[in-house]
This record gives C-alpha cells, structure tokens and sequence, in this order.
C-alpha cells in the first residue's frame, strides 16, 4: 500500500467505530420503542406527550438504520478502492467530500424531526444544535429522563 494512501486506513478505521455505535444506538432505540409500546397497552389512551416521544423514536430509528447502511456501504468503497490501489489504478487522494455532506444532511433532517414535536408541544430539552452534534442521543436521552 502507498503512504499516500494512509488515509484511507484512517477513514476505514473511523468508519468501522460509526458504524459499530450506529449499530448500538439503533438497538438502544428500539428497545426504547419497544418499552414504550408494552408500556403504552398497559395504560389507558397514550397522551400527546407519549405520540411526540414515538414519533421522535421512529425519526431516530430512521436516522440510525438509514446511518448503519450508509456506513456498510462506504465500507464496501473502500475495499474497492484497496483492490484498484493493490491493480495500480487511481484511488482518491481523500474522503469523498460528499461523505461529509451526506453526513449533516442527515444530522439536519434529524434535527428538524425532533425540533418539529419539540417545538409543538413547548419543550426546550430537544435543542437543534446538540442532535446535529450528537444524533439521536440527545432525543433518547431526553426521553428516558423527561
């Protein structure tokens, strides 16, 4: 392998960690979604409160299943670009700056779900910054402690 190449061990490297979390948030939200379900046949007609949390669920279950996808098929581009590099062809000098731009677009669609029901019903503990930041931990965590 090129040493101009080291980037792309660095990018496979990164990858494999957001992937590996991707994978335990999408699990932690459908445990999540799960509790709430059982929870919710148990007691009498679930409240706005309780439809706002779901719908915040589903977003992030959207956001993180559409992520762990993602992330397996960049993997896939860079083992294509190991076997051009190991046939001598070109390969990119960096990540795709797509990659990035894919990324906050979806960090912004995120953002929007969650700030639309947080807003609707006058909440403050769902701020747009923190979810492009952190991604769906912000709004799980708001609902395990709200």
């Amino acid at each position: 392998m090129k040493e101009d190449s080291n980037w792309i061990v660095v990018a496979e490297k990164k990858i494999r960690q957001e992937l590996d979390a991707s994978k335990k948030e999408l699990k932690l939200i459908q445990d999540v979604i799960d509790e709430r379900g059982t929870n919710s046949t148990t007691s009498k007609a679930p409240g706005i409160r309780f439809k706002d949390q779901m719908f915040c669920m589903r977003a992030c279950q959207e956001y993180s299943g559409s992520r762990v996808h993602m992330l397996e098929e960049r993997i896939r581009q860079i083992h294509v670009w190991y076997s051009n590099e190991r046939m001598g062809r070109e390969i990119p000098d960096r990540v795709p700056d797509e990659w990035f731009k894919v990324d906050i677009e979806w960090r912004q669609w995120l953002s929007e779900q969650t700030t639309l029901k947080a807003n609707a019903r006058n909440s403050q503990s769902v701020e747009c910054m923190e979810v492009r930041f952190w991604g769906p931990l912000i709004p799980l965590l708001d609902i395990y402690t709200g």
